[in-house]
């Protein structure tokens, strides 16, 4: 549950609620959450093959589009620093 008062990236105030798992990228976007999950990503394609193709899945919501580019941004950063 956020501390009340807290606020999201672009300055709203989070809802004092709790949040689940179907809620993430959905109503709630965490910068940490994205960054874990960009390098999970580059974790899987360093064990695996980093030339395969690989898909990757994105929920697109009100805010989703933004959400997108920075969750691009985050496994392009931790790509091209290897």
């Amino acid at each position: 549950m956020p501390r009340l008062g807290q606020r999201d990236a672009h300055g709203y105030a989070i809802p004092p609620e709790v949040y689940y798992g179907t809620d993430f990228d959905k109503r709630l976007v965490i910068e940490e959450r994205t960054q874990f999950v960009a390098h999970l990503v580059t974790e899987h394609l360093k064990a695996t093959n980093r030339m395969h193709k690989t898909i990757v899945f994105a929920a697109i919501f009100n805010w989703g589009k933004e959400h997108f580019h920075e969750a691009m941004r985050e496994l392009q950063d931790i790509i091209y620093q290897d």
